[in-house]
């Protein structure tokens, strides 16, 4: 009874080995960077199983093959488990709204949330604060990849007027200060010269000179 039982067994391993001989072959063709649907369809018109596993991917768009094994052009048995890994595309979360708060206050949030801030650029506003959040880019309360750089804009205040400088020359100290005053511009150091042209107090010289173009609020000499 025993030699019968091992007869029947080797007669069964053999003829499972010569099974897997006469399989038909099939090379494994190259998937990566196709659409998930297009390369199951591909690989199973083969003879290949697939079987698909799933990540996120910064640059891979979502349902695109990133990798494959065995490798393309291998050649295997018709039957062969194919592992696609697939991805799920970027790891999308919430972006912060920093707009209107500080840039510290900004950059700082910014980064708790796993976003990088880029040097800022400051540009002038109307009504937002020196040193504000104006703009960013992605906006707030949207969604961006886990740690994208995010583009700031910082306010510098209202844009300076361009004024030029009036002639002071001939006027009292008073007169000067009043005039300037009135233009928004202070009346900085003033020092006393004997002038045989001028009576005593009036203006013989100053700097910046006459038709000169300054922002609001520089000082005088």
């Amino acid at each position: 009874m025993l030699a019968v039982v091992v007869v029947v067994l080797m007669s069964g391993l053999i003829f499972a080995f010569n099974s897997y001989l006469n399989v038909a072959e099939a090379k494994v063709p190259p998937v990566v960077g196709m659409k998930l649907e297009d390369a199951e369809s591909l690989l199973k018109e083969r003879g290949l199983i697939v079987k698909v596993s799933r990540q996120n991917h910064k640059t891979v768009p979502k349902d695109e093959v990133i990798s494959q094994e065995p490798e393309a052009n291998k050649v295997v048995k018709r039957g062969r488990t194919v592992v696609l890994l697939v991805s799920n595309g970027p790891d999308l979360v919430d972006v912060p709204d920093v707009t209107g708060v500080s840039y510290d206050e900004a950059r700082l949030t910014l980064i708790s949330n796993e976003f990088q801030p880029e040097v800022p650029e400051y540009i002038y506003h109307p009504t937002i604060d020196d040193g504000k959040v104006v703009e960013q880019e992605p906006r707030g309360k949207t969604q961006a990849p886990r740690g994208s750089r995010v583009k700031l804009k910082v306010s510098r205040g209202p844009e300076p007027q361009i004024l030029k400088i009036p002639s002071l020359i001939g006027l009292t100290q008073e007169e000067a200060r009043s005039r300037l005053t009135g233009m928004g511009l202070n009346l900085a150091e003033i020092s006393a010269q004997p002038s045989q042209d001028y009576l005593t107090g009036q203006i013989i010289a100053q700097n910046p000179q006459a038709e000169t173009e300054v922002e609001q609020e520089p000082g005088l000499m």
